[in-house]
């Protein structure tokens, strides 16, 4: 399957993309801030079934700041005094962002998800992810015949786990289960 993409207005297309664990990249013009910000492949994707929305979200702190050599804006995943973590929502691009004390033990502000006014907005979807695993109710391990996890792990692919907690669905690669 070749990339695509998707405007706002094609919720049914994006909300099918992200039921098969598709990447994608999320851009937009921020009129405002007069930058272009960039998202590839968040962390963890959020299905809410019973809304058919989306929420994404990156695990790590980031901070949006000014880059010297273009003079444009920019998310960066460093080591700030005051660290960051952004969230969005598919439906009326809307974005939410909580603040941490410099220690990072707690919350310091959190903004509710806000609509944004970016004059354009673009997700781009990459390969539809395929089915290749099911656990069921007792923990028993169902592998497709024709993949393994060792043919999966042999062949160096990306592997994705799809959580679902009641009337939702939590998205995200393996390594994320590893290193958080």
């Amino acid at each position: 399957m070749k990339n695509y993409t998707v405007s706002l207005e094609e919720h049914d297309p994006f909300y099918a993309a992200n039921e098969s664990a598709s990447d994608f990249i999320y851009s937009q013009d921020c009129p405002a801030g007069g930058y272009q910000e960039i998202y590839f492949n968040p962390d963890c994707v959020l299905l809410q079934e019973a809304e058919r929305d989306i929420y994404w979200f990156d695990l790590g702190y980031t901070n949006v700041s000014l880059d010297e050599l273009t003079g444009g804006r920019k998310h960066r995943y460093a080591n700030h005094n005051l660290q960051r973590k952004f969230s969005f929502c598919f439906s009326g691009n809307r974005y939410s962002m909580l603040d941490f004390t410099n220690v990072y033990s707690r919350v310091s502000r959190l903004i509710e998800f806000t609509p944004q006014d970016s004059s354009e907005v673009v997700y781009t979807i990459g390969t539809q992810y395929t089915n290749v695993m099911q656990i069921d109710q007792n923990g028993t391990l169902i592998e497709a015949k024709n993949w393994t996890l060792d043919k999966i792990w042999n062949a160096q692919r990306k592997v994705k786990i799809g959580l679902m907690m009641g009337h939702m669905t939590l998205i995200f690669p393996v390594r994320i289960a590893y290193r958080h």
